[in-house]
């Protein structure tokens, strides 16, 4: 009877999980704002929308470009975006990033996904993506739901970029315009870890070295209350189930 209710207590655990990850890979619903209307190509949808004029004169500069038959996933910063990362962590100015075609160039295809198509009612939370940039780390996504509404982020290497505008139909592709610019490893202050460590050993009351080290410091503590979170969980969970079966093991013992 006891190995019985043993099988019952990982049976019940088991499916109990299962069902859990099955709750979390439903498709997520679409982001909160609503899209502009249908391009032909990527190109049209970028001409077409004012907020990424900015991206387009990367695109345009860097000489990249993208057939109308292929099946991707973009996602898109807009001005204020370019201009705000500009000022934080690229530590350069517009027309200097546009006269860099190697930097511009790996930014940018860190915003593209080639898998396909992928509408936000497609997304998945804690969903990951290969990039078009070679060897990068992998763009995860981030769905939550509040008060009726669907909100959408991808995460990054260094940082995360939430999604404005979802499903922007552009040719076979579609565009997600997003609040961010995200930076691949090695790339700004947040993304070249090892280079800022370097410097800030030089020049650690620079205001460029106080802010990597806030960053450094903000993305650590936030890992640490993370992980004890996940261990503070998976022992409260435990210690449930290790109590519910011995209790309907006590109470089976007790009978003839």
């Amino acid at each position: 009877m006891r190995s019985l209710i043993a099988f019952a207590c990982v049976f019940l655990f088991a499916t109990s999980a299962a069902a859990r990850s099955l709750a979390g890979s439903k498709p997520a619903g679409a982001a909160a704002a609503v899209a502009p209307k249908a391009a032909p190509s990527v190109a049209a949808a970028l001409q077409s929308t004012p907020q990424l004029s900015t991206l387009l004169a990367a695109v345009t500069a860097a000489g990249i470009s993208i057939p109308n038959s292929n099946k991707w996933t973009i996602l898109a910063p807009t001005n204020e975006a370019f201009e705000a990362r500009l000022k934080k962590d690229l530590n350069t100015t517009a027309a200097a990033l546009l006269g860099n075609k190697q930097l511009l160039t790996k930014v940018l295809k860190y915003h593209v996904i080639p898998a396909g198509a992928v509408l936000s009612s497609e997304l998945k939370d804690n969903q990951t993506f290969t990039t078009a940039l070679a060897g990068a780390a992998p763009l995860t996504v981030r769905v939550k739901s509040k008060e009726g509404k669907t909100y959408v982020k991808f995460i990054g290497a260094t940082n995360w970029a939430k999604v404005v505008t979802a499903d922007v139909k552009a040719g076979n592709s579609v565009v997600h315009i997003v609040k961010d610019v995200l930076l691949p490893a090695g790339v700004g202050i947040a993304g070249d870890a090892e280079g800022w460590e370097a410097k800030c050993k030089a020049n650690p009351t620079s205001e460029k070295c106080k802010k990597w080290a806030e960053k450094k410091a903000a993305k650590k503590t936030e890992k640490a209350a993370a992980a004890a979170g996940m261990k503070s969980a998976a022992a409260a969970a435990s210690m449930k189930s290790g109590t519910d079966c011995t209790k309907g093991a006590a109470a089976a013992a007790k009978k003839p």
